[in-house]
């Protein structure tokens, strides 16, 4: 079950996940503008909004949080610092 909510002036997509076995209720931010909730198959649309309302600062607090950690897509991480391709980089036993 999807559907969409607005949070801080943007449209982000809601994914609720059913499942017979799950005890708790478990909210996570997937992307800047997916968020799921894992959930029993008693929970209500409405409990996702419910939930959704009350979550809303934290919600904003992850989403900007995502943003700021992002990679760009001429980045990547080795052993936890950024760095960005360089085409000079000829040997790469000498960059290790």
């Amino acid at each position: 079950m999807n559907f969409t909510t607005q949070i801080s002036n943007k449209i982000i997509e809601v994914q609720i996940i059913k499942k017979i076995r799950n005890r708790h209720t478990y909210l996570r931010i997937k992307s800047n503008n997916l968020i799921q909730i894992s959930s029993n198959i008693f929970f209500t649309l409405k409990d996702a909004k419910k939930l959704i309302e009350n979550k809303k600062t934290w919600i904003e607090n992850r989403i900007n949080l995502t943003k700021k950690e992002s990679l760009k897509a001429d980045e990547y991480l080795f052993l936890g610092e950024k760095y960005t391709f360089d085409n000079s980089i000829k040997n790469i036993d000498e960059f290790y």
